[in-house]
């Protein structure tokens, strides 16, 4: 066969192996009432994500399986309060983006394991015992050396401490926005210093003269009309 032949089958062949390799995955959704629920999806995704509706006559309790997503870099997950360990994130290698929204989680250490993370964003309800818990005790970051954006909101919990996230690599943008931060000790300052920037727009400490002073040296966004930095806009923004 000579080489003009050749090409056109060679060609086929790569055709056919792109095909084969993207092969459809179960991911494994665990309910309340003990049943499993099986998704598809396909096996070379980069972005993924769940949402808890009111018309699924269950309550998402866990997820298993995300192992078998090794492409997957974007992860988001919608009301669900049922599900109060996330420490199965950790089984996605290459995440860079996690947003969690509407949900009580009880414990945050499962982030010092997602060394590639670049954007996390926390939206928690107030039933949240992870808040109680960031109160008294801290989570690593160190491993974190490629985080460039926090967005963490406490939903209707009154007056929380700033997040004892600790050994803050790479000086990420920090949104702090629309919490009901009232006061700020020498604690919250010190965290405070490991951010390129602070969102507290829409809190009562932005509306205090005295909280106001004690941040002063900081790269802090008070008003409203307070520009946010085009870095942490390009770092907030969710691939299309």
């Amino acid at each position: 066969m000579n080489k003009a032949k050749q090409l056109p089958v060679i060609l086929l062949f790569l055709c056919l192996s792109l095909i084969i390799t993207a092969e459809p995955v179960d991911i494994v959704i665990l309910t309340d009432t003990g049943e499993k629920k099986i998704q598809t999806v396909d096996s070379e995704v980069k972005t993924w994500g769940l949402a808890q509706t009111g018309t699924t006559g269950y309550i998402i309790a866990g997820i298993e399986n995300l192992e078998v997503l090794p492409e997957l870099e974007n992860l988001e997950f919608i009301n669900l309060r049922g599900v109060k360990d996330f420490s199965f994130v950790q089984k996605v290698k290459n995440l860079k983006r996690l947003h969690i929204s509407g949900s009580a989680i009880n414990d945050l250490t499962f982030l010092e394991k997602l060394t590639k993370l670049e954007y996390l964003g926390l939206i928690l309800s107030k039933e949240s015992a992870a808040i109680k818990k960031l109160e008294v005790a801290s989570v690593n970051f160190s491993a974190l050396k490629k985080i460039a954006y926090i967005q963490f909101i406490c939903s209707g919990y009154k007056n929380p401490s700033v997040p004892n996230f600790v050994n803050v690599r790479n000086k990420p943008f920090f949104d702090l926005s629309n919490n009901q931060i009232e006061t700020l000790d020498r604690t919250d300052i010190k965290l405070l210093k490991q951010y390129s920037g602070i969102n507290l727009k829409y809190t009562p400490v932005a509306a205090n003269d005295v909280e106001r002073a004690k941040l002063k040296k900081l790269p802090v966004l008070l008003d409203a009309n307070d520009p946010v930095p085009d870095s942490a806009l390009r770092a907030k923004q969710w691939p299309e």
